[in-house]
């Protein structure tokens, strides 16, 4: 009777340490959370992050990251973000250089980008050279392309067997 209690004791307390885990896989004890209900599925699409996305985060840094202040979802889901909004990747590397060198937040940079303002514009009222950070961004281009992305190779869903 006092090994069940104890059990239960240890069991609550465990519980009442892993609440916020609850949104990781398992809670280091070799549960399946999502099995046992406790954490919503998410979709399939959501979990994929563009290969793109992934290999110009491999590119630079946390320090570069939180200087650029990326939200607490972190650099991939930002990244991926921007892609799905129509961003290609010379500009997304301009967007965050510009972030990185301006001072400014990501999030202030790209509500100006979604307003229509051209780079070399927004780049000219942060005081940067735009000619500089194009070329900037044209070598990062490069390292990205020739580094990182054949790292992360595009999934494609497989077809339906017929």
């Amino acid at each position: 009777m006092r090994r069940t209690a104890a059990a239960a004791a240890l069991a609550g307390a465990l519980l009442c340490w892993a609440g916020p885990a609850f949104a990781q896989e398992g809670v280091g004890l070799g549960l399946d959370l999502e099995h046992l209900g406790l954490v919503r599925k998410a979709k399939k699409d959501a979990r994929r992050s563009p290969p793109m996305a992934l290999a110009v985060e491999s590119v630079f840094g946390p320090e570069f990251w939180t200087k650029v202040g990326v939200s607490s979802a972190g650099p991939t889901a930002d990244l991926s973000r921007m892609v799905r909004e129509g961003c290609y990747k010379l500009e997304i590397l301009q967007l965050l250089m510009m972030s990185a060198e301006s001072g400014r937040g990501l999030d202030a940079v790209l509500e100006r980008r979604k307003k229509r303002a051209k780079l070399p514009a927004m780049a000219a009222d942060l005081g940067l050279d735009y000619a500089r950070l194009y070329e900037g961004a044209l070598a990062v281009s490069e390292i990205v392309d020739r580094e990182y992305l054949p790292r992360h190779p595009e999934r494609r869903a497989r077809k339906g067997r017929e």
